[in-house]
């Protein structure tokens, strides 16, 4: 039997990258102000990785969109295990972000 690499980041990705089970981890962890502002209904996961293709082996994420309640407003929710705390964590969030926004700007010059 083959033996998967990273069990634990295996599992996380399958289970998360199932709209389902991300819309019922949403909806019992994201606080009521925050869910009344948002339409999950418009969950929707994004194809793109923001992890660097030599951390590939290391790191994975999942970005789903929703759209705010009022209109055109995306909010990107970022579903990625950790297996204990890291310091860099916010750096590596701000790369994301950078990342998602060049992407954008691309798309619409």
């Amino acid at each position: 039997m083959d033996e998967i690499a990273s069990p634990h980041d295996t599992f996380f990705r399958e289970s998360f990258s199932r709209r389902e089970i991300a819309l019922d981890f949403l909806r019992w962890h994201l606080p009521a102000e925050l869910l009344a502002e948002i339409d999950l209904d418009t969950l929707d996961i994004g194809k793109d990785s923001y992890v660097a293709s030599d951390l590939r082996t290391a790191y994975s994420d999942l970005v789903y969109r929703v759209q705010h309640r009022d209109g055109p407003l995306s909010v990107y929710l970022l579903f990625e295990h950790k297996s204990r705390p890291e310091h860099w964590t916010l750096l590596q969030l701000l790369r994301y972000i950078t990342a998602e926004g060049d992407q954008h700007r691309k798309q619409h010059p």
